[in-house]
């Protein structure tokens, strides 16, 4: 549904870049020279192609259990992404002097994904499980099927903002669950 309402968006930006381009200015809208105008119909014209994907759009569900056992984080849960999807995640405890975290990635099979993670080494203090599905760092194939930055998903995604300069945004999904 999102992806229809950027694309009628992006039709109307380009409705309004284009009359703007043509006349020179649009006045009611405060577009005073064709460089603006043709920034807004270029801004429409990449917002386009969601109507394309909207109909291509990938039903993601996901549900996820993450507990800690003593010294074990235990994260299981069950998804429609494809078999050979990649989840990772990253536990980490701020307290310790050096900041430290265990990383490591989990495949999605049959529907399922699960992984036992020992956290001595970070045990003391607060711990905090990172759990990711980015559909940008998936096998080729499933890059293809997911589209550009997650754009054939829908359902349980969300934007996720870049963390660096470097990042791009991207449907995909973000688990945040602390211990102590």
């Amino acid at each position: 549904m999102i992806l229809y309402l950027i694309s009628f968006i992006g039709l109307l930006l380009v409705i309004i870049g284009g009359l703007a381009f043509i006349k020179g200015e649009l006045k009611i809208l405060n577009i005073n020279s064709r460089k603006k105008a043709k920034l807004i119909l270029i801004f429409g014209l990449l917002l386009l192609p969601s109507f394309y994907y909207a109909d291509q759009a990938l039903e993601v569900h996901f549900s996820e259990n993450i507990i800690r056992d003593n010294e074990n984080i235990i994260i299981r849960g069950e998804t429609s992404l494809q078999d050979g999807t990649i989840l990772t995640y990253q536990i980490s405890n701020q307290q310790q002097e050096q900041h430290s975290s265990i990383q490591g990635e989990i495949e999605v099979s049959e529907g399922e994904f699960a992984d036992e993670i020992n956290i001595s080494p970070i045990i003391n203090g607060e711990i905090t499980v990172t759990l990711k599905f980015n559909p940008t760092h998936q096998p080729e194939n499933l890059r293809e099927e997911y589209g550009p930055e997650g754009r054939n998903l829908a359902g349980d995604v969300e934007l996720i903002e870049p963390e660096t300069e470097k990042d791009t945004a991207y449907f995909g999904i973000e688990i945040i669950q602390s211990f102590q």
